[in-house]
């Protein structure tokens, strides 16, 4: 979904550089009237329509490059619920073995068992921590002693649970991984959209500035109205500035 900060400032863009392409030849004519007599021998005549016209494709490109930096942030993000799901999958399953392990642990050698299988405390939830937690159980079913079962023609099979498990945390800790690599990608494609959208607002005060001192300079006013940059909200025209949405500065990324 296009951000609506985005969508507020290409709708001024396509408001400036529509008057700038609809009225270059017309207000071209006026400026070339207005400045004439100041050409003096030798010098050549400015092509005001064209200059007009050029902004305007200036200022189109610069909305494109915003619109295209949001696209690829939106799809970025969009990548990041399978991993989110998978690691969660991972999280339950191994969460709920060492749920298990304590219980049964617990049921064949009594709960003063536990801490010699490193399954002390409550079994965490983060993603990462539960990891580590398992990676310690799997140490400890390695070099573990247990006493005799309480529950005769049955004994805990170290070496099963601990291959189990760590298939578990293999899972969860590629799934971890995964989801950081999306989150550096998103964070990513959002530093680049917030340059574009700086770089967009600046462009885009500037056209509409001088856009609108052009046309005010020729007595078009009414036009100028149109066209003329908000003070209160930077990449749009004070017609659009009261959108649904306000429009937010956006600092590019400090590089340094």
């Amino acid at each position: 979904m296009v951000a609506r900060l985005v969508v507020q400032r290409e709708r001024s863009a396509t408001s400036v550089r529509s008057a700038l392409d609809a009225f270059s030849e017309r207000v071209g004519a006026k400026l070339t009237t207005l400045t004439a007599s100041q050409v003096v021998e030798g010098e050549a005549a400015p092509d005001w329509a064209f200059a007009m016209r050029l902004l305007g494709r200036a200022l189109a490109q610069g909305a494109e490059t915003m619109r295209k930096a949001d696209d690829a942030h939106e799809q970025e993000l969009a990548d990041d619920a399978a991993p989110r799901d998978a690691r969660d999958v991972a999280v339950t399953k191994l969460y709920d073995a060492l749920v298990e392990l304590r219980e049964v642990a617990t049921g064949l050698y009594a709960s003063k068992v536990l801490p010699s299988l490193g399954l002390v405390g409550s079994t965490p939830r983060d993603p990462v921590l539960l990891a580590r937690y398992g990676e310690n159980v799997i140490d400890k079913l390695g070099k573990v002693a247990l006493p005799a079962s309480r529950v005769a023609n049955a004994a805990l099979d170290t070496a099963g649970v601990a291959c189990n498990l760590q298939g578990l945390v293999t899972a969860l800790t590629g799934a971890v991984a995964d989801v950081g690599r999306e989150e550096r990608e998103a964070q990513l494609t959002l530093s680049t959209k917030r340059a574009a959208i700086a770089a967009h607002d600046t462009l885009f005060g500037g056209v509409a500035t001088v856009t609108e001192g052009l046309l005010r300079l020729v007595s078009e006013n009414e036009l100028a109205d149109k066209v003329r940059p908000s003070t209160r909200r930077p990449g749009v025209t004070v017609e659009n500035e009261d959108g649904d949405e306000p429009v937010t500065p956006v600092t590019p990324p400090n590089n340094d």
